[in-house]
């Protein structure tokens, strides 16, 4: 299921080199730090694709797959596999862990939950997929009207968050809330990564390949989570990518407000789809 799930996100996943050059700020804009499903919430995720829509996106794209494979003599979940598709699909945490309450119950990382439709592949299911069935849904959605409109749809709010991150992270205050944080974890005998783009400590490493949680990684994981919300860090650097985007929201609100639109009808039509097929 995890192979699948990777095919289809790499199928769906925007690349966009950002051309937008505005870099005005609205302080007053803030994100939401949802502690509930564990998500951070900016202006910019109102006309965007939601975790829900990708969940259904998902789900449609392996009802594809099953489809392709049943001819070859293969059963797979299909679009019986949203129920087992995460709320929060991310394989990287926003600003690493600052959900205290939900590092004491999963850790570092979310696990697979032990399910009865896990599939066991084989050298020929791999053949058959790769040969034929992901270039076949491939092409399945690429000929789809409206999966081309809401890819476009979704490129626009993809190049608007990519440049209001790169505003953001270019600000002093970023580079001082993530300095605490680090200051945080250091006095609690961490070893923080300071590498532009990574949220966590050197010991994580330890537990890259656990398969079960242990005592010793939820300590690891609310450590960090506490430091972050005792430094405030992951709010204060949500609130500053918010008061970048929402200055591109305005400079772009009749293209998003049909982006949100676009993206929303297609979102519709494949949920019944999906739901249709369980």
């Amino acid at each position: 299921m995890r192979r699948i799930i990777l095919c289809i996100l790499l199928a769906l996943t925007v690349v966009s080199c950002s051309r937008l050059v505005q870099a005005e700020r609205d302080t007053s804009a803030r994100a939401l730090l949802d502690y509930e499903n564990g998500e951070i919430v900016y202006p910019l995720d109102s006309y965007g694709q939601s975790m829900e829509d990708l969940r259904f996106e998902i789900a449609y794209s392996a009802y594809l797959y099953a489809e392709c494979m049943k001819p070859h003599g293969y059963t797979m979940p299909g679009a019986s596999s949203l129920q087992h598709i995460p709320h929060a699909v991310q394989f990287d945490k926003i600003y690493g862990q600052w959900n205290v309450e939900k590092a004491q119950k999963t850790g570092l990382v979310e696990r697979d939950k032990p399910t009865s439709s896990r599939l066991e592949t084989t050298a020929d299911f791999e053949r058959i997929m790769d040969e034929t069935c992901i270039p076949q849904v491939r092409d399945q959605l690429n000929s789809e009207e409206d999966y081309q409109v809401s890819e476009n749809a979704q490129k626009l709010t993809q190049e608007i968050r990519n440049q209001a991150y790169h505003n953001a992270s270019s600000h002093p205050e970023w580079k001082q809330a993530r300095s605490e944080w680090w200051s945080c974890l250091e006095s609690k005998g961490l070893h923080p990564r300071k590498g532009e783009h990574e949220w966590g400590a050197q010991e994580e490493f330890n537990f890259v390949s656990a398969p079960e949680l242990t005592e010793a990684e939820i300590e690891l994981a609310v450590t960090m989570a506490q430091c972050s919300q005792d430094t405030r860090m992951a709010q204060r650097l949500g609130d500053l990518e918010a008061s970048y985007q929402m200055p591109l929201i305005r400079q772009h609100q009749h293209e998003l407000n049909e982006a949100k639109d676009a993206i929303k009808k297609r979102s519709e039509r494949i949920k019944k789809i999906v739901l249709t097929h369980q």
